[in-house]
C-alpha cells in the first residue's frame, strides 16, 4: 500500500487543474446548478436517534438544522458517531451491560455550529476551495438568510468527473 487517495485529494487536483487555467469553462459553473434543493433539515431539539433515522433513509451525510428559519449549524454523520461515542463512554453502566441503545442526546449538543454558508452564484470551484482549505465535505446554499440547499464535495466531484470523462485524454494529469 502506497497511499490512500481521499474525495478531498480529487477535489484539489481539479482546483489545481482550474487555477492552472487547465479545465473547461463547464467547471466554473454556479453552486445552485449542482446543488440538492430542499433539503432534510433539523430542529435542533430533535434526538440524534432521529437525525441518524433521518441520514440512512435519504442517504445523506449532512443535515442542516434551522431554528426559525435560520440556518444555526450542521449536522454530520461524524458529529452523530462522536456524540454516541461520547456518551457511550460517560454511561459506564451501559457498556457494562452491552446496551447498544442510542442516548437521549439532542442534535444542539453535536452540531457544528460554526458553519461556512454559499450563496447559489458561488461558482463549483470556489465551493470546492472553501471546502478544501477548511477541510468540509458540505456547504449550505443560502441566500438572504434563506436555505436553499446543500452542496457536498460528492456533488462537485460527479460534475468534474463527467465533465473530466468527456474531455481529451491527454490532458488527464491532475497531479
Amino acid at each position: 500500500l502506497v497511499g490512500i487517495v481521499t474525495e478531498t485529494d480529487i477535489l484539489g487536483a481539479f482546483i489545481h487543474q482550474v487555477e492552472s487555467g487547465h479545465a473547461p469553462e463547464s467547471w466554473c459553473q454556479p453552486a445552485s446548478t449542482h446543488m440538492h434543493s430542499d433539503p432534510v433539515t433539523l430542529d435542533p431539539n430533535v434526538e440524534v436517534g432521529v437525525a441518524l433515522d433521518l441520514c440512512l433513509q435519504n442517504h445523506i451525510r449532512h443535515l442542516p438544522v434551522v431554528e426559525g428559519g435560520q440556518l444555526i449549524g450542521l449536522l454530520s454523520d461524524r458529529d452523530i458517531r462522536l456524540g454516541l461515542a461520547r456518551s457511550s463512554i460517560n454511561d459506564a453502566q451501559a457498556q457494562s451491560e452491552g446496551r447498544l441503545s442510542i442516548p437521549n442526546i439532542r442534535v444542539f449538543s453535536v452540531m457544528s455550529q460554526f458553519v461556512i454558508p454559499i450563496e447559489p452564484t458561488h461558482f463549483l470551484v470556489d465551493a470546492a476551495t472553501i471546502m478544501v482549505k477548511n477541510k468540509i465535505s458540505a456547504l449550505p446554499v443560502v441566500s438572504k438568510g434563506k436555505l436553499l440547499g446543500m452542496l457536498t464535495q460528492t456533488d462537485i466531484l460527479r460534475h468534474f468527473a463527467a465533465h473530466f470523462a468527456e474531455g481529451d485524454s491527454s490532458k488527464r494529469d491532475l497531479a
